[in-house]
């Protein structure tokens, strides 16, 4: 008897054993249930209703030019540790390598949401790029175009440069076939599978010409594109082209705009007014990639679509003066 007193003085008082023993018997339930799910997990596991079907990932509200086979493309990208089984949704590695997943396709801009639910399936609610134009970066059509601006802008100094740059054979020059490329507002690359099926679709975007090395045009001349087909001017004035071009040791480029009706107009450079250019943002110099940078850059080219808009379809206008 009097081990089993020295047992309770051990264990302290009524409340504390009482305690003890509850603890205990939660420690053996809970090891209770882990050794039992241990040996049910494979069975589990395998029951279709979590097994994780291509089709059961799905994307809401996607665009029309957005590849249909847009899920399995993102798939394809899952790391090979996860892809090399069946995709299972009791797998905790599953949404976040689907999230990234699609994170890394070129059509998507981020993904804003994953949700899993059962039986397995993942819905996303994702931010695409916006395709802005397409860039033909081949000079095939260069003497024609300088011919054509050469009678348009007769006094023209940009105009009357270019020409004697070019009868130098100015090194700016490149002669080459490209294959006409989609872009976004930033000038990185698409897929074209929709538009090539699609030519009516296709108009709804000008194309970029760009006359001479193309990494210098295409950030510049996508975000003009970006203005141009966001506030509708590209199906409301029928813009075919954007002619991107640029004399020697000039920092920015000149943009000639084409229409499908065979008019052209000289837009100037895609900036803010030359008086702004020290312009400040909280005391900091601004920053040309800064949102703020842009839509200053925008509300000033918003100004000379006003001007445009005015003058009979804007289609005889020189707009290169702010």
């Amino acid at each position: 008897m009097s081990v089993w007193n020295a047992l309770k003085s051990c264990f302290g008082g009524r409340k504390q054993r009482l305690f003890i023993g509850q603890f205990a018997i939660f420690f053996l339930l809970c090891g209770g249930v882990a050794s039992l799910w241990f040996s049910l997990r494979a069975k589990i596991v395998d029951q279709d209703v979590y097994k994780l079907e291509p089709q059961n990932v799905r994307v809401w509200n996607p665009p029309a030019w957005v590849p249909r086979d847009l899920v399995r493309e993102a798939l394809d990208n899952l790391p090979p540790e996860i892809k090399t089984d069946e995709l299972n949704a009791l797998d905790p590695r599953l949404v976040d390598a689907v999230v990234r997943a699609f994170s890394d396709c070129p059509w998507v801009e981020k993904v804003e949401s994953a949700i899993a639910s059962y039986p397995a399936r993942i819905d996303l609610i994702v931010e695409f790029r916006k395709p802005v134009a397409f860039v033909d970066a081949s000079s095939q059509g260069f003497q024609e175009l300088l011919e054509l601006l050469e009678q348009r802008f007769p006094d023209d100094e940009f105009v009357k440069t270019l020409a004697f740059e070019n009868s130098l054979d100015a090194p700016t020059r490149e002669t080459r076939n490209v294959d006409e490329q989609l872009v976004d507002a930033f000038g990185r690359e698409l897929k074209t599978d929709y538009f090539d099926e699609r030519p009516v679709a296709k108009l709804q975007f000008p194309t970029i010409m760009t006359y001479g090395p193309r990494r210098e045009y295409i950030p510049q001349a996508a975000q003009f594109a970006e203005f141009l087909v966001t506030t509708g001017a590209v199906k409301q004035y029928k813009i075919s082209q954007i002619h991107t071009l640029k004399t020697l040791g000039a920092k920015e480029p000149i943009f000639f705009l084409s229409t499908r009706e065979g008019q052209i107009v000289k837009w100037g450079d895609y900036s803010r007014p030359r008086d702004d250019v020290g312009a400040t943002y909280d005391g900091e110099r601004f920053d040309k990639n800064s949102q703020e940078e842009r839509d200053a850059v925008k509300a000033c080219q918003a100004k000379k679509l006003e001007r445009w808009a005015k003058e009979d379809g804007g289609v005889s206008l020189d707009l290169s003066d702010d």
